[in-house]
């Protein structure tokens, strides 16, 4: 499954290949401490990222759900979102491997798609 992160780190929004960050869990805690990612699709809403302007939306592919936090997909279909993943606690350590830019609510956004492990 595809998981992205929005993040408002200014550094990341000229990253390149092979540059590495640590994301780690942030203040927000809406349903739990961790990095928050949604599931299918980039969602503002879904990290304490989306405040203001995203600096860089990171993707992630997750092949195994252990060691995450998932909310309940009976929940986000109802109110039309994809559903939301956290690292339940974890830092989580991304490798930029590609690059684009995409158009996210009318904002140009870099998308960094990474390889990931838990930090």
């Amino acid at each position: 499954m595809l998981l992205y992160h929005i993040s408002g780190w200014q550094s990341l929004a000229s990253a390149e290949s092979n540059q590495e960050c640590i994301l780690k869990p942030g203040t927000q805690c809406a349903e739990g401490i961790g990095v928050y990612f949604s599931e299918d699709a980039p969602r503002l809403s879904a990290a304490e990222g989306a405040q203001g302007r995203p600096s860089a939306i990171i993707a992630i592919e997750v092949h195994d759900n252990s060691g995450w936090w998932q909310s309940k997909g009976g929940k986000a279909k109802k109110f039309g979102k994809p559903r939301t993943w956290h690292s339940s606690g974890k830092s989580v350590c991304c490798r930029v491997a590609a690059t684009e830019t995409i158009t996210l609510d009318g904002q140009s956004v870099p998308m960094l798609h990474c390889t990931w492990q838990w930090a």
